[in-house]
């Protein structure tokens, strides 16, 4: 899709200069970036499904360690790359927040159209909008030479920062709706009345009557 974006709304940024911007970019180093990405993920996937008790083994090892390096990469990169923020114009901002936004809104009327259940619709809502913009602004570092890299970076960038923003304000007033509701969402009891043996459940299929989880065959009475 880059070269497609390029040749269509990428002369908006390369056309700006009356058509004397020159944009070299490097494809070969865009290529070898996302096998780094890919070949690290086809290996983990294998793990997972040929050696199970390996991915236990290395799960206990692998989350600590990603959240420490997550933290210190956020951290870091924020603090060595904040003159990229200056490069926020309203286009820009307007740019990273149509992105996932529009993701959010088509995915759930789509959702809703298709008559899938609430607990889907969220699931999806939230799996379409967020991107993985990690990948986009990695890509951007390694396959474009300075200062280019930092430039191109600012549209992933700024999509990263603007995405989660509605996550936030929902779950804080839900949290704050749950707090004004506590009678409504008081704990659920911790017996459950479909686990007690002192409850008959009947589920009449025919001559089958499922009675607590056991199949007995009884006759059905038949009325005129």
């Amino acid at each position: 899709m880059m070269p497609l974006w390029i040749y269509t709304l990428g002369k908006v940024f390369t056309d700006e200069l009356g058509g004397a911007t020159k944009m070299d970019i490097p494809f070969l180093n865009i290529f070898t970036a996302l096998i780094i990405l890919i070949v690290p993920l086809l290996v983990g996937v294998a793990i997972k499904y040929k050696l199970p008790r390996l991915t236990k083994v290395l799960m206990k090892i692998i989350t600590p360690v990603t959240l420490f390096v997550i933290i210190i990469l956020i951290s870091v990169g924020i603090y060595t790359n904040l003159f990229i923020f200056k490069f926020f114009e309203p286009k820009v901002i307007l740019a990273g927040s149509l992105l996932p936004y529009c993701g959010y809104i088509l995915s759930g009327i789509i959702s809703l159209i298709l008559r899938q259940s609430w607990t889907k619709v969220k699931t999806i809502i939230i799996e379409t909008g967020i991107q993985n913009q990690g990948v986009a602004i990695l890509l951007m570092f390694t396959a474009f030479p300075p200062p280019d890299g930092e430039i191109a970076a600012v549209a992933p960038i700024a999509s990263g920062v603007m995405t989660p923003l509605p996550l936030f304000v929902l779950t804080i007033i839900y949290q704050i709706y749950k707090r004004c509701n506590k009678d409504k969402y008081a704990s659920v009891p911790e017996k459950d009345a479909t686990k007690r043996g002192d409850v008959d459940l009947e589920v009449k299929n025919g001559t089958k009557i499922i009675v607590n989880g056991n199949r007995e065959e009884k006759e059905m009475l038949q009325y005129d």
